[in-house]
């Protein structure tokens, strides 16, 4: 009870800003799920896909659209990319007609930039019709759609979210900052998995002798400045601590023919 009126006289008194530990974790995933699991979990694809550029009403010539997206990238987001950013088609009852990039309009032109000097299109020819195959929800997760990358073979998928396309996800997207966060926390769940099985009493030494002597004595230089000792033969456990994740890996993925009970 103590415990309770220390963190409550703290909370009031702290400075406005300031984030607790216990605030972090309310609401989070039970202990036995992991750090990937949680976060793959609870990042939906709003926190990486991309949204379009400026909206084009259907019926418009290829050249004003070219001048209108060039004007809203100069007005409004210098990183939008004229020619190959996708934008929205939209119908006179305000639906959403398909999907349109420059790009695909130049794509059998030598020139381009000029577009003067081509007969012109009605931007409609060029639309990309959205199938209901490539539309996931706003609510959708990370974790399920690598999957659905993975089965359906798509190169863009279309977010909608109250009934309306609002944006969209390439592979690629996948790796922004917060899809980095998800993939780098498994990356230390598998490091730390491959050191507990390498440390396990039954293993640790044949996952030490299968080391070669090159990373053992790096391990040991290690070992010597974490603990100022050079280490003995009771120190294997620590010293599998001071290897690397290439390290655990070599050690548990080795050959069918060389077992680790040594048969």
């Amino acid at each position: 009870m103590r415990l309770h009126w220390f963190h409550a006289d703290i909370r009031a008194t702290a400075p406005e800003g300031i984030v607790f530990a216990r605030d972090l974790f309310e609401g989070a995933a039970p202990v036995h799920q992991s750090a990937f699991e949680h976060l793959a979990g609870t990042l939906t694809v709003m926190a990486v896909c991309r949204s379009f550029g400026p909206d084009l009403p259907q019926g418009m010539l290829d050249q004003d659209a070219y001048e209108k997206l060039e004007d809203f990238q100069k007005t409004v987001d210098p990183r939008f990319d004229v020619l190959n950013d996708p934008v929205r088609i939209i119908a006179s009852d305000g639906s959403i007609y398909g999907i349109f990039s420059l790009s695909d309009v130049l794509s059998d032109r030598e020139d381009d930039a000029d577009f003067e000097q081509y007969e012109q299109f009605v931007i409609d020819d060029f639309a990309t019709i959205i199938e209901h195959s490539g539309i996931i929800s706003a609510d959708t997760r990370i974790s399920e759609v690598v999957q659905i990358f993975s089965k359906k073979r798509a190169r863009v998928l279309y977010i909608i979210r109250r009934g309306e396309i609002v944006g969209f996800l390439e592979y690629d997207d996948l790796f922004k900052p917060a899809g980095r966060l998800a993939f780098l926390s498994l990356a230390l769940e598998i490091e730390d998995k491959a050191r507990m099985l390498c440390q396990y009493r039954a293993l640790r030494e044949k996952a030490w002798q299968s080391l070669s002597q090159a990373r053992r004595d790096r391990a040991i230089e290690l070992f010597r400045k974490r603990y100022d000792k050079l280490p003995d033969n009771s120190n294997t456990r620590d010293l599998i601590d001071c290897t690397y994740l290439i390290d655990y890996l070599s050690a548990t993925l080795r050959p069918r023919h060389a077992r680790w009970h040594g048969r």
